[in-house]
Parts: C-alpha cells; sequence; structure tokens
C-alpha cells in the first residue's frame, strides 16, 4: 500500500452456504454435500467454521469428510462438525497460503434424516 499503509483486515477469505439434501426414499444415510468456495484474494487459512440451522436439528448429524485446497487433501478421515463451530475451543488453524483462484473444498455429510441450511467459512491469519 502507498505510504506504508496497511491493508484493511479481513476475518474471511472465503464463505459458502446451501440447503444439505437430505435422506429420502431409497437414499442412504448420510447425504454428502461438497461446497467449492473459490479464493478471491491471497491470505492465509486460518480457521475453518461451520454452522447450521441448529433449531431443526443439532450440528452433531454433520461431518467434515474431507478439505481439499487445489487437490491436496488435508483430512485423514470424519471429524465431528462441532470441532468447527465458531465457539470450539480446539478448532485447528490451518496456516495454509491461498492466492487468487485457488479453490477450496469441504466435504460435509449430514447423516440425519432432515434437510438443513449450512455454512462453512474459513477465516485467515
Amino acid at each position: 500500500m502507498a505510504n506504508g499503509t496497511a491493508a484493511p483486515l479481513r476475518t474471511l477469505v472465503a464463505i459458502g452456504s446451501t440447503s444439505a439434501p437430505c435422506a429420502g426414499g431409497t437414499v442412504a444415510v448420510p447425504v454428502t454435500t461438497i461446497f467449492v468456495l473459490p479464493i478471491r484474494e491471497p491470505a492465509v487459512l486460518g480457521r475453518l467454521f461451520f454452522n447450521t440451522d441448529t433449531a431443526t436439528a443439532p450440528i452433531d448429524n454433520f461431518q467434515v469428510s474431507n478439505i481439499v485446497h487445489n487437490n491436496i487433501s488435508y483430512c485423514t478421515g470424519a471429524t465431528p462438525a462441532s470441532v468447527y463451530q465458531a465457539d470450539a475451543i480446539g478448532s485447528p488453524r490451518f496456516g495454509i497460503p491461498v492466492s487468487v483462484n485457488d479453490q477450496l473444498q469441504v466435504e460435509v455429510q449430514n447423516l440425519a434424516a432432515a434437510s438443513l441450511s449450512t455454512q462453512v467459512a474459513f477465516s485467515v491469519l
């Protein structure tokens, strides 16, 4: 920036939202939703935040099964989505640099038989 001024602080670098499909008819639980989050400016990933409509069903009905950045997977197995709640104490910080036009994918499994509104977002360090 000119004259040594700092860039405005950002808190989120990517955010996605959808209604997670429910298991219905002959579709077996779990149902997987993949959030595709394009990166519009360079940053360093902080935390993944996960939120759902908990009035309908608890967040315990969800798990994050994969986190992918440019075809590199950062998960070795499914993690309860509650680990990524905004008030979770042990939520991991990723520290992964991302560039413009990178792509993040967050794979979420809905273990319930209800369709819920869900959101995912990445903070920045």
